[in-house]
């Protein structure tokens, strides 16, 4: 499956950074923004990031999502996004970029692996 489209958890300064630069390459970049402050939707709108609302709307859209967001979040978005690949029934690719322990890691590829092979 060719890489089209990236969903950004969260596209802060560098999750919106990063999502600039695929969207010059012409790679789609989306992100879940309900609930987010303005200032994050207005990140997101420079980096032209399209909002799509849900984090399950952000996994049914994606074919690859990158977790962006700080260390002590990690493991918690990973396991929310573990739950929506779960209900969603998708394999999808998920890259934690965080600076995280190793241990934390293996958490989060344990929690998104085994939802995914539901």
């Amino acid at each position: 499956m060719p890489i089209q489209t990236i969903g950004i958890l969260s596209p802060g300064d560098m999750g919106q950074a990063i999502a600039a630069v695929l969207n010059q390459h012409g790679l789609k970049t989306i992100a879940a923004l309900d609930n987010r402050s303005e200032r994050t939707r207005q990140l997101a709108a420079a980096a032209n990031i399209q909002d799509v609302g849900s984090l399950t709307q952000l996994v049914i859209e994606s074919d690859l999502i990158l977790s962006v967001l700080v260390p002590a979040a990690a493991i918690e978005a990973a396991k929310q996004v573990a739950e929506v690949i779960s209900n969603v029934g998708k394999q999808i690719l998920y890259v934690d970029c965080n600076a995280i322990a190793p241990q934390a890691l293996l958490m989060i590829r344990t929690s998104v692996a085994r939802e995914s092979d539901r």
